[in-house]
């Protein structure tokens, strides 16, 4: 079954929470992505799911960051979830690709480029550049040697202040938050602006 054929069956089955709420309309008021952007995150779940039912065993589909959030939201209403997959008759369809980042990283690769193939252009939004992702990763590695070096060479030993002690963890672990989310924030939504971050305070 080929990736259009996928998506056509999965389009037919809605995309619904514990209590009757669309997914999208979850999306549009509890996230900052807005009417619009919640949108346009289900066109890209969706075919993201249809390239991860039809990926080859030994090259399992790799979310982009975004979708990951959408499809890990979804997930979390286990109930509405279960019923998804038993509708598309796929089982309980779950994450499987390694911890490992080089594997990671291949698998997201391979995605994308089926993406292309299957859909068109990507959005550099949605499906941002796997250098943007490397970025992220690089950050968190130096600055946790950073952080290692100034204990290994006395820095914090140095200080007096309990207060500059907190201060100086405080910044390492700013920095290592702002490489976390640096590849969302490197291009602004096509539509409504501000923070594409999701929230969630709980079950819905």
């Amino acid at each position: 079954m080929t990736e259009y054929q996928t998506l056509a069956r999965i389009d037919a089955v809605p995309l619904t929470l514990t209590g009757g709420r669309s997914l999208q309309d979850w999306l549009a008021h509890e996230t900052a992505l807005g009417p619009e952007g919640a949108r346009r995150a289900i066109i890209e779940y969706r075919r993201f799911l249809a390239l991860a039912l039809t990926a080859p065993r030994d090259a399992p589909a790799m979310p982009p960051p975004l979708v990951q959030q959408v499809w890990q939201r979804h997930r979390d209403d286990g109930a509405a979830y279960h019923a998804f997959c038993s509708a598309l008759d796929c089982g309980y369809f779950h994450h499987n690709v390694s911890r490992w980042q080089i594997t990671r990283a291949k698998a997201y690769r391979q995605t994308r480029a089926r993406y292309h193939a299957a859909f068109g252009a990507l959005s550099q939004f949605w499906w941002p550049h796997p250098a943007l992702l490397a970025i992220r990763t690089r950050l968190t590695v130096v600055w946790i040697v950073l952080a290692i070096g100034c204990v290994f060479f006395g820095v914090v030993d140095r200080i007096e202040s309990a207060w500059a002690i907190l201060a100086i963890y405080g910044v390492v672990v700013a920095l290592l938050l702002a490489g976390r989310f640096l590849p969302l924030r490197f291009r602004e939504y096509e539509g409504p602006r501000g923070s594409v971050a999701m929230r969630h305070d709980g079950p819905v």
